[in-house]
């Protein structure tokens, strides 16, 4: 089949498509889409109501915590935080030792193993020997040297994590801990109460339920209109 009769075949199901296409779109223009340009204003609405409804939330919920004890807590945390970071950098310190001790006797090894006057004179050693140097030996003292190193990386960053979550956590929670007991305050001497949030949470409510109840009966509406649309159609 030649180009030009398959790009007027397929131009003429497209023209046919479109015209079947036609009552659709009327109906669409006339019935739905007059529906469907409501729903954006009321989703809006509904944002900006759970929004509110959820700073007054918080706002009611400054009424009910215990400042005092929050921030006792956080401080008791962070002291807590510092002996741990004590007691790891101790365990640093010994690992240090060991890793130190490790080194010194390793080179010690090599010097012996290399010594012309006093030593092996760089001589093939045993795997083991009870009485003199061996490779064993050598690979004993590499892996405590490799196994101290391996601790002290664990331990700093053990460490590191201990200052991050229990000291800086602890630092930034007491700073946010002081912020809201500063909006309580403002919140108090601007004479707002508990009842009168309460109350004003309820109205937000049934704000919310009025607007969700319209976006549900439009939306039910428009799947009433097209399923009586398809109805009739076919």
């Amino acid at each position: 089949m030649q180009p030009l009769v398959i790009t007027v075949i397929l131009l003429a199901v497209a023209v046919l498509l479109f015209k079947r296409g036609a009552p659709s779109r009327a109906f669409a223009r006339e019935h739905i889409e007059p529906l469907e340009a409501k729903i954006p204003p009321i989703k809006r609405e509904l944002t900006r109501l759970r929004n509110k409804k959820s700073a007054l939330d918080f706002e009611l919920s400054l009424f009910d915590r215990d400042f005092r004890a929050e921030t006792a807590a956080q401080h008791e945390r962070k002291r807590l935080g510092h002996l741990k970071i004590k007691a790891l950098q101790a365990k640093i310190n010994s690992a240090y030792a060991d890793l130190n001790t490790a080194k010194t006797e390793l080179d010690n090894w090599y010097s012996w193993a290399n010594g012309s006057i006093i030593g092996n004179g760089g001589k093939k050693l045993k795997k083991s020997a009870f009485f003199s140097q061996s490779t064993d030996e050598r690979d004993s003292l590499k892996s405590e040297r490799d196994n101290a190193s391996a601790r002290i990386d664990t331990l700093k960053a053990e460490k590191n994590d201990v200052y991050k979550i229990e000291i800086e956590g602890s630092k930034q929670r007491l700073k946010t801990i002081a912020a809201n007991r500063s909006k309580l305050k403002s919140f108090r001497s601007s004479g707002r109460t508990v009842s009168m949030i309460q109350n004003e949470i309820l109205l937000i409510q049934e704000s919310i339920d009025s607007a969700q109840n319209d976006l549900e009966k439009l939306e039910m509406s428009i799947r009433r209109k097209w399923r009586d649309f398809k109805t009739t159609s076919d």
